[in-house]
């Protein structure tokens, strides 16, 4: 019995110590959209700026289509923003909603990267807490990403349905079909990050070549999961 804890303690250390590294992983995503993303937006927007100053201290009349330009770029910028925040933590888990948090994800996902996304909701999971909405929502989130960028998917499917005692939270996509035997050795912290949310809220997490290509991501936990004892830490 002595042993069977210790081991316990030993595997619940790793797995809190490799869900800092996909926090710490996390951070630097963020630190490169702000750079690399709106830092660059933001200062293509203050070039614009400067060039309609110019042409006022010159006395020149900025012409109509350069105004509307600059607001276009204003605009895309607060659209960005608020699509980073949302990836940050999505307002709308704050109301407990995780349907439409991955609705309004498909919805950045089309704009972004011009994939076509649908969305199918049979049924809201009730979650613990909102950490395990957060982990779930993750989950999700990487799947995507991972479709988009690695299996240059152009076709996603969400879907949350209720099969029987349990909730099942898939992701689906066009792109290309993994091998089964890279999946059952990845080690990439995206496949690692997936596992070890899915098990911080008892649920059971699989990746499936699709037979007409592409991937299926699922995810399958209780109708009232178990409270995650694994929660992101900054």
């Amino acid at each position: 019995l002595r042993g069977d804890e210790t081991e316990r303690e030993f595997w619940r250390r790793t797995l809190e110590r490799q869900m800092l590294g996909v926090a710490e992983q996390e951070k630097r995503r963020v630190s490169l959209e702000l750079h690399d993303g709106l830092g660059q937006h933001l200062a293509g927007v203050a070039f614009v700026v400067r060039s309609l100053a110019d042409a006022v201290h010159a006395g020149k009349t900025p012409e109509a289509s350069e105004v509307d330009w600059l607001q276009r770029l204003i605009n895309e910028a607060v659209a960005r923003t608020l699509s980073l925040a949302r990836g940050l933590w999505p307002a709308s888990l704050e109301r407990g909603s995780l349907g439409d948090s991955i609705r309004r994800f498909a919805e950045d996902l089309e704009s972004i990267y011009g994939v076509s996304c649908t969305v199918q909701i049979d049924a809201e999971p009730q979650l613990a807490s909102p950490a395990a909405a957060y982990h779930i929502f993750r989950i999700v989130q990487e799947a995507s990403n991972n479709a988009i960028k690695h299996g240059r998917a152009r076709r996603l499917e969400f879907r949350i349905e209720r099969l029987g005692d349990d909730f099942e939270i898939t992701v689906l996509n066009d792109g290309v079909t993994p091998d089964p035997g890279q999946l059952a050795s990845a080690r990439g912290i995206g496949v690692a990050g997936m596992q070890l949310r899915a098990d911080a809220i008892g649920g059971s997490l699989s990746i499936e070549p699709r037979p007409a290509g592409g991937a299926e991501v699922s995810l399958r936990l209780a109708a009232a999961p178990v409270s995650p004892n694994i929660v992101e830490k900054e």
